[in-house]
Parts: C-alpha cells; sequence; structure tokens
C-alpha cells in the first residue's frame, strides 16, 4: 500500500520523536507499504522555518534528506493535486492539508494523519493513534 504521511507525522519521524505512532511505526515496517511524503510538507516544513519561529527547529533541507536515506519516496505536487484540493469542503481551511487530501484522492494514497479534521473529508485517509 502506498502511504502518505502528513507533515506532523513526517517531522516526528525525522526527530526520532515518541509521537510518531506505534501505529504508524508498524505500517511503515510493514514492507508492503511504500512510505511517501509530498513535496507540500517540505514547502510547509521550509514556510515555517522561514517565519523564524523559536519553537520550530526543523529544517527543511534536512527533513527531506533523512526521509530519503531512509528510503521513502517523494510525491510531487502537480495540477490535477490542487482540482482536488480546491473542490474539497471547506471543513479544514489549512491549505496545506488540503493539498495532501488533494494528493490523496487523486493518486488513490492512503493518507496517515494525527488530525481528526481531516477524517472529514473523502478519500483515503487513514487517522493513526499514538
Amino acid at each position: 500500500m502506498r502511504l502518505l504521511f502528513d507533515t506532523h507525522l513526517l517531522l516526528w519521524f525525522t526527530a526520532g520523536d515518541a509521537r510518531f505512532t506505534a501505529q504508524a511505526r508498524e505500517m511503515l515496517g510493514d514492507v508492503r507499504n511504500e512510505p511517501l511524503f509530498s513535496s507540500i510538507s517540505i514547502w510547509e516544513i521550509g514556510i515555517k522555518q522561514a517565519a523564524g519561529r523559536p519553537d520550530f527547529r526543523w529544517d527543511a533541507k534536512e527533513v527531506e534528506t533523512t526521509l530519503r536515506r531512509a528510503g521513502w519516496g517523494e510525491l510531487p505536487f502537480n495540477a490535477l493535486h490542487a482540482q482536488h484540493a480546491a473542490a474539497l469542503p471547506l471543513y479544514h481551511r489549512d491549505p496545506f492539508d488540503r493539498a495532501l487530501i488533494g494528493q490523496a484522492i487523486s493518486e488513490t494514497v492512503t493518507l496517515l494523519t494525527v488530525d481528526t479534521t481531516l477524517t472529514r473529508y473523502p478519500g483515503p485517509i487513514l487517522l493513526v493513534y499514538p
């Protein structure tokens, strides 16, 4: 199964943070699954990094490098993804999350998230618990 991890899960994975849930670890450990990160998540991390938030300690390039070295694939964002994201109901206004959902719908990949709001949307979205 192709698994698209949301930005929180990516950050927690690269930091070795305990918030990277047991369920996500189990799915990542299954050799039948293909872990993916979105170019949207790298963009989101870069924007937060550039904003200079004192509570944000991640570097977009380092996150990307760590994921690639761990064997993760990249899912680039394209126009079809944008069209699916734009057509979503406005349950959630975060453009990064909406873009990830658009990708999941377009590519028929399962989006893993810890954000309960995202489960209101159609498509292959899986809420993973700690």
